[in-house]
């Protein structure tokens, strides 16, 4: 079983799924999910659409069916953590400081910030018109 099969298969069995409700779902054919569901490695990459279908019937991100449906082909896939995962856990004060470095840092490199604004200032709004 490959890693795409094997999402598809735990994803079905957890929802109360069979391949034939599975293609329905996913408006594709049955042939096409058994297809999918059957081979150690996928001799070539699905279509869009079957994937896309696939994810939406199984609340699952496309993104991440795509990758194990490119993993199942025999590609090779490296996946970066999540970048808002790992900032969700930075608290909001830690954040802010860091800014504050950055921008202080940048600023004492020399006209960072000077060159980085425009020539004219801004007008900010505020919840409506500018004033």
């Amino acid at each position: 079983m490959n890693s795409l099969s094997q999402y598809v298969w735990t994803q079905m069995h957890e929802q109360g799924l069979r391949p034939a409700e599975l293609a329905a779902r996913a408006g594709v054919s049955v042939e096409a999910v058994s297809d999918l569901l059957a081979g150690e490695t996928l001799k070539d990459m699905p279509p869009v659409e079957l994937l896309s279908g696939v994810a939406d019937a199984l609340g699952a991100r496309v993104d991440d069916v795509v990758l194990k449906a490119a993993k199942a082909c025999g590609l090779a896939v490296q996946v970066k953590a999540a970048a808002t995962a790992a900032l969700a856990a930075v608290p909001n004060e830690d954040l802010l400081r860091e800014v504050r470095r950055r921008l202080a840092l940048g600023a004492s490199a020399g006209g960072y910030l000077a060159s980085s604004l425009p020539s004219r200032p801004l007008a900010l709004v505020s919840g409506g018109a500018a004033g």
